[in-house]
């Protein structure tokens, strides 16, 4: 009798969840041509995608010493640890707002009014890894800041890869149907069936939204979300240029350093803000798919970005591949120091807002 229970409330639920399974509508996924020429033949094959470019055998400059020198405007309870920024705000120019959520997520405004999201991830990492976390001990706390409010719908969301730290699957669920989702090629089968708009992009494709142009380019970096054997590379990652009028605004997604950029500066020019990453280079083979702050202000040169703000630091980071939770941001301007670099540097502490 007993077994029989068991039995029947697990049929209870497997009939719960086909029901939910099959009430939700299904994503219309519209795919967009650019490099790999044969992105479609790589999915339809399960191959593996690559880099445009072999990792770097050396890097055009490295900070040798006085790497992580305090700075008055960063105030920490403890060495790089901790701690708040106090930056004065550059002058705002193309009428958008930027809240920086944590890690590599943001919400942007833009002058016309229209919210976009960038690798939207709120919270820890998905199942199975927050399982895991809890049992070995999370390196993150979640931001308390707001990403979405209840009567907010985005214009576009936009992801860069599939790794946990830039998708999350519940953060997804919470956008309403038919929401625009910008992602790489082969993403769409990680996302869940709830009638989004999905638009799979290749290398260099574009797309228009309103008045925004919309390009996804190239990172060197990988993704996946299993091991690598089974799902390892087998779709892109990148990232987006968002144009609107004289604006460009490029965010990178996780990447390494990598003479991509190069091409993208004289593909679609010189850009106006740049969100670059600067953490998770410490390690092995870390520096091949993550930039340095040296590499991002080298990075940032050849974009001829007016503006950068970084990000991939901070107190809610999960410091995969960083000394503490600063450390990265002392070093990008200690380097900034060192090499003189003309590049205007807007630093945020997270959920910090700015208007550029």
């Amino acid at each position: 009798m007993k077994q029989s229970l068991q039995f029947t409330f697990v049929a209870a639920l497997c009939s719960a969840a086909w029901t939910a399974a099959c009430s939700s509508p299904a994503n219309t996924v519209t795919q967009y041509q650019g490099q790999p020429v044969n992105a479609q033949q790589i999915l339809v094959a399960g191959e593996r995608f690559r880099n445009l470019y072999a990792s770097p055998k050396q890097f055009p400059v490295t900070c040798e010493q006085d790497c992580y020198v305090p700075d008055p405007r960063v105030k920490c309870e403890r060495h790089a640890e901790n701690c708040q920024v106090q930056w004065s705000a550059l002058p705002a120019k193309f009428g958008w707002q930027l809240q920086w959520v944590g890690h590599a997520s943001f919400r942007l405004l833009t002058a016309d009014g229209d919210l976009l999201l960038l690798d939207p991830v709120s919270n820890g990492f998905d199942w199975p890894i927050n399982w895991l976390g809890a049992i070995v001990g999370s390196r993150r706390s979640a931001p308390l800041h707001r990403r979405l409010a209840q009567d907010e719908v985005p214009a576009a969301v936009f992801y860069s890869h599939a790794h946990y730290d830039h998708y999350n699957r519940a953060d997804l669920k919470k956008l309403p149907p038919q929401t625009r989702l910008f992602v790489p090629m082969g993403m769409a089968e990680y996302l869940p069936q709830q009638g989004y708009q999905v638009h799979e992009m290749a290398w260099y494709s574009q797309h228009r939204v309103d008045k925004l142009s919309l390009h996804f380019v190239p990172a060197h970096h990988f993704t996946g979300r299993n091991m690598y054997e089974i799902d390892g590379d087998k779709s892109l990652w990148g990232g987006w240029i968002i144009e609107s009028g004289e604006h460009k605004l490029f965010f990178t997604g996780d990447t390494g350093y990598s003479p991509v950029f190069q091409d993208i500066r004289k593909k679609y020019g010189a850009m106006s803000t740049c969100l670059l990453p600067i953490g998770s280079y410490h390690g092995d083979n870390y520096r091949n798919a993550h930039l340095a702050p040296e590499d991002a202000l080298k990075v940032a040169q050849e974009l001829g970005c007016e503006r950068m703000i970084p990000w991939g630091y901070g107190n809610h980071s999960w410091l995969m591949g960083d000394k503490s939770s600063h450390s990265a941001l002392l070093r990008l301007l200690s380097m900034h120091r060192q090499l003189k670099s003309a590049i205007q540097v807007q630093v945020l502490n997270e959920g910090e807002i700015v208007w550029f």
